[in-house]
């Protein structure tokens, strides 16, 4: 076991996890990588003390495996050589200095190739809202990486649920209130309603949104919206299913339960 000097966490010298929250909340998407030495570590905002699949990972820190002769040959110093390579692989900014985390033509470069890159930028950068929207037009969920500011910034979240709806999770408690955001966000993506506020789950028009795409969506609606019958008959129509979540009584009405049974 290995201590990071930033965090004074320990972990396996045999691998690292990079580590994402997992939207379906079944815990943390991992991806075994070669390992980099310790003084290449950057600590940044995932809590200390999570384990993944029964491994130790630190702080932030994203890695992406290479072909071995590509990073022996470059200098990853080197911004002129750096540039060339995120140009063809946006994550290979993860070899680089942090000094060239934090240059802002480099950074650019890297996510509008790859916009997970963005989980490399510095602070400052994360917080570049051209950097940022770049990033969220390539992977929506990179949001999760973006600054509180921006995480609030309408322009960015609505091109971010656009690319994948679920990013909606990773924005302000105002945007997740914010009807155009969320319904953008549910044609993507019809479970994201489950992180909508809970005025917009009682939205008939985004409840129907969502519904009519997977029926079992309603179980995210509000319970007003459960017990009515139209929507429960769209949602029914959609999968046979989504009776389960309907109110009580409209779950002993006949025509729905004739039409569950067809449906399932």
């Amino acid at each position: 076991m290995t201590t990071c000097k930033e965090c004074k966490f320990s972990f396996s010298e045999d691998h690292f996890y990079p580590a994402t929250p997992s939207i379906s909340g079944q815990g943390w998407a991992t991806m075994e990588i070669p390992p980099r030495t310790i003084e290449e570590l950057k600590c940044r905002r995932y809590p200390k003390s999570e384990i993944v699949s029964g491994k130790y990972w630190c702080g932030e820190f994203v890695a992406r495996t290479g072909e071995a002769d590509q990073q022996e040959q470059t200098d990853w110093s080197d911004k002129k050589q750096v540039l060339e390579a995120v140009r063809k692989d946006g994550l290979a900014l993860g070899y680089s200095s942090n000094e060239l985390w934090a240059d802002r033509e480099v950074v650019l470069e890297a996510v509008k190739q790859n916009g997970r890159a963005l989980c490399y930028a510095s602070e400052e950068l994360r917080a570049d809202r051209d950097v940022v929207l770049e990033a969220v037009r390539q992977d929506g969920n990179i949001l999760y990486y973006a600054s509180e500011e921006l995480q609030a910034d309408r322009e960015v979240v609505l091109e971010a649920v656009r690319q994948d709806g679920r990013a909606l999770c990773y924005a302000s408690n105002g945007l997740r209130d914010d009807r155009e955001v969320v319904l953008a966000a549910v044609k993507e993506n019809v479970f994201t309603l489950r992180y909508a506020s809970k005025e917009l789950r009682a939205d008939r028009e985004v409840v129907l949104e969502a519904v009519k795409s997977y029926g079992s969506a309603l179980y995210y609606a509000s319970k007003e919206l459960r017990a009515d019958r139209d929507i429960v008959l769209v949602a029914v129509t959609r999968s046979g299913h989504a009776l389960m979540y309907a109110s009580e009584e409209l779950q002993k009405d006949p025509e729905l339960i004739e039409l569950a049974g067809r449906k399932r």
